[in-house]
């Protein structure tokens, strides 16, 4: 009897688990896909899908510009995180819960900005491309490139809230990407 009862113990501790679990998938997932739809949405109402959004963006003027530096990673992940001190408050003694309100609303935009850069592409797997479709270049390629550059900023935020610096992303990505590679040897 008492094997009996720990049993349905457990599998109603599972029901609930995977009952929980599962709406708070949903309620994440409903939320990302109601910002991009918005953000998609308001580029459409607006007539800009192919157009560069941002009007003011002069960031193709300064690229020619650009000189680099001894340690890129290193530059980019001070730079961000100075980025964030300066108009996103962010400080090394932040709250977990400070944090993770960071990391959500990092991840939100990261995937609003994945939306405008995939506005800018021939993405849509149900209509029939040519390969004329997915030639584009000067400032449209170059637009492009500085979507994706955006997301790159929000991934590296996330990094910055959960304390990853550059030296640490690199490592972590080095061990990463090898056993990556181990593991397709072993058949993974």
């Amino acid at each position: 009897m008492g094997v009996f009862l720990i049993m349905i113990f457990f599998i109603v501790f599972l029901l609930v688990f995977n009952i929980i679990f599962i709406y708070l998938f949903f309620k994440t997932k409903r939320k990302l896909n109601r910002a991009i739809f918005d953000n998609v949405n308001l580029l459409v109402k607006c007539g800009k899908e192919k157009e560069q959004i941002n009007p003011e963006n002069i960031c193709y003027k300064l690229y020619k510009n650009v000189k680099l530096s001894k340690n890129p990673l290193k530059e980019i992940f001070d730079r961000q995180t100075e980025f964030q001190k300066k108009y996103a408050g962010f400080k090394q003694e932040m709250s977990l819960k400070e944090r993770l309100k960071w990391i959500d609303k990092n991840w939100r935009n990261l995937c609003i900005e994945y939306g405008e850069m995939m506005l800018r592409l021939p993405y849509k797997e149900w209509k029939n491309y040519n390969d004329e479709d997915f030639v584009f270049g000067g400032k449209e390629k170059l637009e492009v490139y500085y979507e994706f550059i955006d997301i790159a900023h929000f991934f590296i935020n996330i990094g910055i809230y959960l304390g990853i610096d550059w030296r640490m992303f690199y490592n972590l990505y080095i061990t990463k990407n090898k056993e990556n590679f181990d593991r397709q040897k072993r058949n993974y």
